[in-house]
């Protein structure tokens, strides 16, 4: 998988904004939820699926081979070590 610095990930458009601090994350963070409350919850799940749609569309096209590339990908040693650890870390939680 690529990884991308913020300013890459910016230019590329996936992300909006680069904050440099915590604190101004967590302003923006907020701004963002103010905003977003304000609009109906039915509005925007509809807008949501018509932008979605045709990359759903595509996805299911291609669900076998994205089902085995997902397969692969979680099967690996450093992935299922992770998944491992995470997995204790949930039953710790709980004890």
């Amino acid at each position: 998988a690529q990884q991308f610095t913020p300013q890459e990930a910016l230019g590329i458009g996936l992300v909006d904004e680069v904050v440099h601090n915590k604190e101004d994350a967590l302003i923006k963070a907020e701004e963002y939820i103010g905003f977003y409350s304000k609009i109906s919850n039915k509005a925007r799940a509809q807008t949501k699926g018509l932008l979605r749609k045709s990359l759903l569309k595509e996805n299911m096209k291609n669900r076998e081979e994205l089902t085995e590339s997902l397969r692969k990908f979680a099967m690996q040693p450093e992935v299922q070590e992770y998944l491992g650890k995470y997995l204790e870390s949930l039953s710790d939680k709980n004890t």
